[in-house]
């Protein structure tokens, strides 16, 4: 371990937490994630990562030094140990067992004589023998023992129904999924509590009542504000999204319009995802992107001349994976324009196909290069998140920002993590934009510009009927249909999130529904493949599960909270960029 530089996976270049695989001949790294769906492949095609280069097998592994592939019996398990870890900690170790056990020793015997120890033991349990009644065990002590057994029948019969309930999911350790603060979990929260324990605070519901929302003005810059805090940690300790409104205000619109983007890096050529069908369109210029950002009509499918041949380098590749392996507390920034309603599409070239709905991929990257290729968009979004005390990344409620942590240990990465899309407009009812993927830390996904697409143009009453479409007629609260109808504001996103003490279940059930009856161990939501349809999130609702997710509709300038390992989806309305922090 090079303090400094970021140990990572060559397969997949997730973060090395600490456990992986490692060839002892060429040095080469392998996640546990990818060693695992390497050793037990799934019905499907092979999980490729990339293109298969000359120096990489069918699995995109690198090859050895010997230009053989790897084989997994060969590999050896590694952990990884920062500097003198070990003998530290057998020092320690030492020292507190002569603080605790100060008794003398000779050649390794207490006292010079073991049968003395042996003798006072005895006498010690006589003694004890003695005090205990001759008629048996007190009432007392039969009452003590009785008790026992049945805690022990307790937890055996909670692990047991938890076995029971997932037939299609399971973890490798047998282990259930615990949340961090149970206590919080049973005892109710709502506008009630919030008004009688927090009133000084200007905040609403969403979502019948479910999902907060801090309004603007309680989450200033300077993050001082106690009440403010202690509302939040309310929803935040029972694993609850937070929608935080005006958080974008302070940001500096003229660096966050697609105007800037074109004229500053249109001619930068990247990668797109093509959301409505998961189609990869590879090597375009970011123009291609922006003309079509704002103006359905610009929208056209690319130049069959111009793409590259799959077995070309460079060639598009299948689409990225939506979840990511180090994203704690990320800042994202999305722009979302557009509709894509017809789904014939003009197929000539220069015309905009309403099938072509593109989302920018691996640009610009994230984390601390995002910083060197945007500064000023970095600068200016890190002064205006939301509730700093967790968000900063030198606040010490903030464990993933390091600012407590010795300086031998390597930073996660925080992001930003851009996200540039255009929209779905009426055909995001049918599909999500975003695949149902989790995070492994918390994040706040922050709207911050959110363009109408023309020339097509969409009513208050058709905003609000897409909405029903997508989320049902009743999962539309009254707070969002005011700020459509009264405030007359453009849908940016809607995300539906899960608890994360029910992510298992969800994982159970998408197993049970898959095509490819994968193995109970395998995790569906970490593919972040597949999204959750009305039909899917009904039978969810439905016994044995009992989940429903959390309905947020975001708009621009405001930002949404996820705790991590709560799944989520998202649909993209209209076009948006928005960076996860």
């Amino acid at each position: 371990m090079v303090q400094g530089v970021r140990e990572m996976c060559d397969v997949c270049d997730a973060t090395l937490f600490n456990h992986h695989w490692a060839c002892g001949r060429c040095g080469f790294v392998v996640c546990v994630d990818c060693y695992r769906s390497r050793l037990n492949p799934g019905p499907g095609p092979a999980r490729v990562w990339g293109d298969c280069e000359k120096d990489r097998d069918s699995f995109s592994w690198l090859l050895c030094t010997t230009r053989q592939q790897h084989e997994l019996q060969r590999l050896m398990l590694v952990q990884i140990i920062p500097g003198l870890a070990l003998e530290d900690m057998a020092e320690a170790l030492g020292r507190s067992k002569s603080e605790v056990v100060d008794i003398p020793k000779v050649n390794g015997e207490i006292n010079g004589n073991s049968a003395d120890v042996k003798l006072e033991k005895k006498e010690m349990e006589d003694q004890e023998g003695d005090k205990k009644p001759v008629n048996g065990d007190s009432s007392e002590d039969k009452d003590k023992t009785e008790e026992e057994p049945k805690k022990e029948n307790l937890q055996e019969s909670k692990i047991k129904s938890i076995k029971t309930e997932l037939e299609h999911f399971s973890r490798e350790s047998g282990a259930s999924l615990v949340w961090r603060h149970p206590e919080h979990l049973s005892t109710p929260f709502g506008p009630d509590e919030a008004d009688k324990r927090h009133p000084s605070v200007s905040h609403a519901w969403l979502d019948g009542d479910r999902v907060l929302q801090l309004n603007e003005g309680s989450t200033g810059t300077g993050g001082d504000d106690q009440s403010t805090i202690d509302l939040f940690r309310e929803a935040w300790l029972r694993g609850r999204p937070v929608l935080v409104a005006g958080a974008g205000k302070g940001c500096d619109s003229r660096l966050w319009c697609p105007q800037y983007f074109s004229s500053s890096f249109g001619d930068i050529n990247a990668d797109f995802v093509n959301v409505s069908d998961g189609s990869k369109i590879a090597n375009e210029p970011l123009r291609f992107f922006w003309e079509g950002f704002s103006d359905v009509s610009k929208r056209r499918a690319p130049d069959s001349k111009r793409r590259k041949s799959s077995d070309e380098p460079g060639a598009a590749s299948p689409a990225p994976n939506n979840n990511t392996a180090d994203a704690d507390k990320k800042s994202s920034a999305a722009s979302t324009n557009g509709d894509a309603s017809s789904t014939d599409g003009d197929k000539t070239n220069n015309k905009a196909p309403a099938s072509v709905v593109l989302k920018i991929c691996d640009w610009p990257p994230s984390g601390d290069e995002f910083g060197e290729v945007l500064q000023d968009h970095a600068r200016d979004l890190q002064s205006n998140l939301p509730l700093p005390r967790y968000t900063s990344r030198r606040s010490p409620l903030n464990a993933a920002g390091g600012a407590s942590l010795p300086e031998v240990f390597v930073r996660s990465d925080l992001g930003p993590r851009p996200c540039f899309a255009q929209g779905m407009g009426p055909a995001a009812a049918k599909r999500c934009s975003v695949s149902l993927h989790s995070e492994v830390t918390d994040t706040v996904s922050l709207l911050l510009n959110c363009a109408s697409p023309q020339p097509e143009s969409h009513s208050k009453e058709d905003a609000i009927k897409l909405l029903e479409d997508i989320l049902s007629p009743a999962r539309v609260d009254a707070v969002t249909r005011s700020k459509v109808t009264m405030d007359g504001r453009a849908v940016g996103c809607v995300w539906q999130v899960f608890l994360p003490t029910d992510a298992d279940k969800v994982r159970d059930y998408l197993n049970k529904t898959s095509s490819s009856s994968p193995e109970a161990d395998f995790d569906p939501v970490h593919e972040a493949d597949r999204f959750l349809s009305q039909e899917d999130l009904r039978k969810l609702r439905e016994e044995p599960y009992s989940v429903v997710p959390f309905n947020i509709v975001q708009f621009v300038g405001e930002a949404v909270m996820v705790p991590a390992g709560a799944p989520r989806q998202v649909y993209f309305i209209i076009c948006h960029y928005s960076p996860y922090v």
